[in-house]
């Protein structure tokens, strides 16, 4: 699988962390502070991902990790001037053969109110299971619980996806 048109995808890197940064505080209202992505750039369990154009401006960026039975994705982001490229699609993609190379699932909390990031799960097979009542410090939002099994979704997985 190839990115959109004019984009890299390549690995979190500490050194990207002062514009993961600066995108992560433009599109939250209540952003991930350094040591929190810094813990996981350096997790051996995590798997991250940044978004670049090329030129080497970064756009966008994903955050997840294995929990020995399942991938959780934790963080997404597009920058707004990039989105509606299939940019936040294609790093889901990614981590949806991840998860099915491994036979885990896949789990993610999202905003109720974020109507375009839960067409976008559903798209990719992630179901309703739950709900989080105030989650978000920021304003007490609850979040639902989506889950995508891995089992019989999507083209053959692909070996080597890790790291």
């Amino acid at each position: 699988m190839q990115p959109p048109e004019g984009y890299r995808v390549r690995k979190m890197d500490v050194r990207d962390l002062p514009a993961v940064l600066e995108l992560e505080q433009k599109v939250y209202p209540a952003p991930w502070t350094y040591r929190m992505f810094l813990g996981e750039v350096r997790n051996p369990l995590g798997w991250t991902r940044v978004v670049e154009v090329e030129g080497g401006e970064l756009v966008g960026y994903l955050v997840s990790r294995y929990y020995g039975d399942v991938w959780h994705l934790m963080n997404v982001s597009i920058d707004p001037e990039h989105r509606r490229q299939g940019l936040a699609g294609f790093l889901l993609d990614e981590l949806v053969l991840l998860a099915a190379d491994g036979g885990v699932d896949l789990t993610l909390e999202v905003r109720v109110s974020n109507k375009a990031a839960i067409r976008l799960y559903e798209r990719r097979d992630f179901q309703m299971s739950g709900r989080r009542p105030a989650y978000y410090h920021d304003n007490r939002e609850d979040a639902y619980i989506m889950m995508r099994p891995h089992e019989g979704q999507i083209e053959a997985p692909r070996k080597g996806r890790r790291g």
